[in-house]
């Protein structure tokens, strides 16, 4: 067919350019688009409010996750625990001295060895921005994803992000 390809950034340009059916076609890559005037970063006076609002101890450094659902496997839930695990076990990192901020669908059938606040599903942009804003990182621990959008918002709110090399992390 005659047709060019759009892809959201390398990842996706490299998984077409190893297709069969669509190698010899031209290839577009546009990053996908995050409203900077949603998705930036605050002052401490609104990380503070966030914190007294979900009465998150001031002290408290908080680990950011989200997706759709978090049940989904493909999204990396369990690599995320499975590594919170090891370097609480190490005492790498502290337990107590952490919580993890999560969003998404969720079931409460997963349990976290560290307090966790599960924000619900966000359904607007400014709630999912709060989850960066308020972040000391946020973590993509997607094993299979073309994205995902979340690590292009987080990085807009000035938010470290820990992820594996897959989809737009290799752009970012």
């Amino acid at each position: 067919l005659d047709i060019e390809i759009l892809t959201g950034g390398k990842w996706v340009t490299n998984q077409v350019k190893s297709s069969s059916i669509f190698c010899k076609n031209k290839i577009h890559e546009i990053l996908l688009g995050v409203d900077e005037s949603i998705f930036k970063p605050v002052d401490n006076m609104f990380i503070n409010n966030f914190k007294k609002k979900h009465n998150i101890d001031k002290s408290l450094k908080i680990i950011a996750f989200g997706t759709s659902k978090l049940s989904e496997t493909r999204k990396g839930l369990r690599y995320l625990i499975d590594s919170l695990n090891i370097l609480f076990n190490k005492g790498y990192l502290d337990a107590n001295e952490v919580v993890l901020l999560t969003a998404g669908k969720y079931d409460g059938s997963i349990k976290f060895d560290c307090d966790h606040i599960h924000l619900g599903y966000l359904v607007n942009d400014t709630d999912l921005a709060s989850l960066y804003q308020v972040a000391d990182v946020f973590i993509s621990p997607s094993i299979e994803d073309s994205g995902p959008v979340m690590v292009n918002q987080a990085v807009m709110c000035g938010t470290p992000v820990i992820s594996f090399d897959i989809g737009v992390a290799q752009d970012l």
